[in-house]
């Protein structure tokens, strides 16, 4: 008992701290000050350049602003465009959220807002294009894919908080529960998988296990018909494919010998941001530079917007047609979609990031899904012997053998693997 009591001692000091240094960080908003770094900056793929000249790299508008806004324009005018979800109150009762009835999701749905921020970002890449910057030019699609974020349990809003908290539900997390990075991956993956109108396939990592198999099953639109001949996972699909990797990389906090393959990820075009944090903790990391991670924090409480329903005959349309475009480009005012976005930067020291999390990837095709892998086996993890690796396992399993769908391991060709072990991200073929 003796011997266990210093640990206990060590950790809950450890806890202590680490909640002085998030309450300190939170109170006087010290994450937003800029830090006038040169290093370039890389956010959900894309490369900025860091600090330099200010006439350089500050524009009028952003020099008029308040110091808070002062980085670098190229980056700024990105990161402000990233879509932005955070707590709501007074909507719609969730029902089967027991008696209580929820209104509000302040509290305990930092997860599940961190999950809707990265599958929100990832659909604006597909739907409306990486380089979107909140211009009139595509407006009418950005809208109408913010619809199906917004808090109502109507159809018409396919990932509100009351789906995300029901499809938790059905996962074993009770609503007004937290939901963990498993819980997220798996609600995000049964609410695309009942929208087909996203045009989106969801491949989760099995026991911390992602098959090339289950990849490319999930591009496939419609399922096959026989599941006997199936062979939807021989080739890449119709569709892109979003990859969700649930981690835990460390027990308080992240192992240091994460820390540059975690930044190294940003620099993936197919990154679409890493969301994951403790209870009431979470947030969604959408940039690195140096030794910082940019975030986008859900712990900020809005009004809820009211969902407009479109004219039934726009509903399940997949294109817009002139009328729709009309529609959606009027529905909600500029103050209204503003509230999807955040003005001001933060940016915390990877240090600070919790060891739980939910690494996001879009693979759009069978070409970016390989340089996917490529990229994966030349990521290398300094000062230790951890890295990256591909190695060659032969199986003779047959064919209609899928893992992502958990049947009798009774046969597999030759296929790649995806397989997260104390090496935190190891490929196999």
């Amino acid at each position: 008992m003796s011997l266990n009591t210093p640990n206990k001692a060590v950790k809950t000091a450890s806890s202590k701290s680490s909640f002085l240094d998030k309450a300190v960080r939170y109170l006087l908003d010290s994450d937003s000050t800029p830090d006038q770094c040169p290093d370039e900056i890389y956010l959900l793929g894309v490369r900025h350049p860091g600090f330099g000249d200010a006439a350089e790299n500050l524009d009028a508008e952003t020099q008029s602003q308040d110091s808070s806004h002062h980085w670098p324009a190229q980056f700024y005018s990105d990161f402000r465009s990233r879509v932005w979800c955070t707590y709501r109150r007074d909507f719609e009762p969730i029902r089967d959220g027991g008696p209580r009835g929820w209104t509000s999701d302040v509290g305990w749905g930092c997860m599940l807002r961190t999950g809707q921020s990265l599958l929100a970002n990832t659909l604006v890449n597909i739907h409306v294009g990486r380089d979107y910057a909140r211009s009139r030019a595509r407006h009418a699609a950005y809208v109408r894919l913010l619809t199906w974020f917004l808090d109502s349990p109507a159809p018409e809003a396919p990932f509100s908080v009351h789906r995300m908290a029901m499809a938790g539900k059905d996962l074993g997390t009770q609503v007004g529960q937290w939901f963990g990075p498993s819980i997220a991956a798996g609600a995000i993956k049964a609410l695309v998988q009942a929208f087909p109108t996203c045009g989106l396939g969801v491949s989760v990592a099995t026991d911390s296990v992602l098959y090339q198999t289950c990849v490319f099953e999930a591009s496939h639109t419609s399922p096959a018909s026989d599941p006997e001949c199936d062979t939807h996972g021989l080739s890449w699909g119709d569709r892109p494919v979003l990859l969700l990797l649930g981690l835990r990389l460390g027990l308080e906090g992240v192992n240091p010998i994460y820390y540059d393959a975690i930044k190294q990820l940003y620099t993936f075009p197919q990154s679409v941001g890493i969301a994951g944090g403790r209870p009431s903790s979470s947030y969604y990391f959408v940039g690195a530079q140096g030794d910082g991670l940019f975030y986008l924090d859900p712990h900020h409480s809005r009004p809820a917007l009211p969902l407009y329903p479109p004219p039934p005959t726009m509903m399940s349309e997949k294109d817009m047609d002139e009328a729709a475009e009309q529609y959606y480009a009027t529905v909600y005012t500029a103050a209204d979609l503003q509230t999807f976005h955040c003005e001001k930067v933060r940016k915390m020291t990877i240090s600070g990031l919790d060891p739980s999390m939910l690494v996001g990837f879009l693979c759009r095709d069978a070409e970016e899904w390989a340089d996917f892998r490529t990229r994966v086996t030349e990521v290398r993890v300094c000062v230790t012997c951890i890295d990256f690796m591909l190695n060659l396992v032969k199986c003779s399993f047959p064919v209609r053998y899928s893992p992502c769908k958990r049947n009798l391991p009774l046969g597999l060709p030759w296929t790649w693997v995806a397989t997260m072990t104390t090496t935190f991200l190891r490929l196999k073929a």
